[in-house]
């Protein structure tokens, strides 16, 4: 659990703890956007796949799967915050988020999927989903698209969704 309160959201201009405010974020944006485009999706499964689809960013065990780069003077090295740690088994992330939630949360199909290719057409080894995406899927990956928006153009996680 602190691995997730620290990590950041990734590699390049993001604070740490930013995953935890990214993923309450996704969740926040989508359960009103299922309320407007997909009543019929359940609510359990907008939260698990909102609050769980980047939680393979945390890492393994003793191991966090971001570490920062700084120099001796606590400067920032160069143009990435963050670095992969080498010495965490080598997963795609969703993959990686997939294996995690699975551990701790029984998981619908859907909901699985939604984890699994959140990152949507964007990355070659989803496109084997091309076209049979679920609704959830859908959603999650377009909620997650706007939120990434939002934190590349103010330089900042939202930290609250305004209604």
């Amino acid at each position: 659990m602190g691995s997730c309160l620290l990590s950041p959201t990734g590699l390049f201009r993001h604070q740490p703890r930013g995953l935890i405010a990214h993923s309450l974020n996704v969740t926040r944006t989508l359960l009103r956007l299922r309320g407007l485009l997909a009543p019929w999706l359940s609510e359990e499964s907008c939260v698990i796949v909102g609050l769980y689809h980047d939680v393979g960013k945390v890492g393994e065990e003793g191991k966090p799967y971001y570490i920062r780069t700084v120099g001796a003077d606590g400067r920032r090295t160069g143009r990435w915050d963050y670095r992969v740690n080498r010495q965490v088994t080598h997963l795609d992330l969703a993959t990686r988020s997939l294996v995690l939630v699975s551990r701790f949360v029984p998981l619908q199909l859907e909901e699985a999927q939604a984890i699994r290719f959140h990152d949507g057409q964007y990355i070659r080894e989803n496109r084997c989903v091309a076209h049979r995406e679920t609704p959830l899927t859908l959603l999650l990956h377009y909620v997650r698209l706007s939120s990434i928006l939002h934190e590349k153009t103010t330089g900042h996680v939202q930290r609250r969704c305004s209604t």
